[in-house]
């Protein structure tokens, strides 16, 4: 899968070295940036991105209006239910009731939103669903990828050490010392700006590489690609 490309080889060289990793190893990924950092353009160019896989786009904000329709498509208060078959399917995969095509790739948008919104024990229920995910997903038959995007990292959304099964982790635009203390611990902070489209990302057995997300000239293109790939297309 292609997230964007090597800022610094851009701006040093006038080359796009694509940022590439494997989806079947490096499943899972955190995505993270504040409002207007290129979080959304960065999560469609990811998905848009991807080798065949069987995407699920949970959106509860509803934000990608564009998206619905979509056979693999829930936004609103039909991401819990769709979360709770996600799951069952999920233990029938691990219980090998069923055969698995291809790997399973499940995005979820605005996470913390989704979390804070529900009562407590509806949250912790949905903590602990995505937490089984992140810990066993990679090992069961063709691999359940999971991506958390969301404008900061808390810690307190990811019991149990459910944090450190994110095998990719991507933030884009300025961070704050906390967010970077959250994102890359032990890594240290580059003295760089980073502007909208702009940010950095860590991949397990990678450095640590500034990210850039091409300007997108035809963005209805981008969409209907994504669509096409909820609607099991590819």
């Amino acid at each position: 899968m292609k997230l964007g490309y090597d800022r610094d080889t851009w701006e040093k060289e006038g080359f796009k070295e694509p940022i590439v990793y494997d989806q079947h190893t490096l499943c899972s990924i955190r995505l993270s940036g504040s409002s207007g950092s290129g979080k959304t353009i960065s999560l469609l160019y990811s998905m848009y991105h991807l080798e065949p896989c069987i995407l699920f786009f949970y959106d509860f904000k509803g934000d990608f209006k564009e998206l619905q329709g979509c056979r693999n498509y829930k936004s609103g208060d039909d991401v819990v239910k769709a979360l709770e078959d996600y799951y069952e399917e999920f233990q029938k995969a691990r219980r090998h009731e069923y055969v698995q095509e291809r790997q399973n790739i499940l995005v979820i948008d605005e996470y913390a939103a989704l979390v804070s919104f529900l009562d407590k024990k509806s949250g912790e229920r949905i903590k602990t669903i995505v937490q089984t995910f992140l810990m066993l997903g990679r090992g069961v038959q063709k691999g359940f990828g999971t991506w958390i995007c969301s404008q900061r990292a808390d810690s307190s959304l990811f019991p149990g050490g459910a944090r450190e099964n994110f095998m990719i982790i991507q933030h884009m635009g300025r961070s704050t010392p906390e967010d970077w203390r959250m994102n890359f611990p032990g890594i240290e902070r580059p003295d760089m700006d980073y502007g909208t489209s702009q940010g950095i990302v860590w991949a397990d057995g990678y450095s640590p590489r500034n990210i850039l997300i091409p300007h997108i000239t035809n963005i209805d293109r981008l969409i209907s690609g994504v669509k096409d790939h909820l609607n099991g297309i590819w």
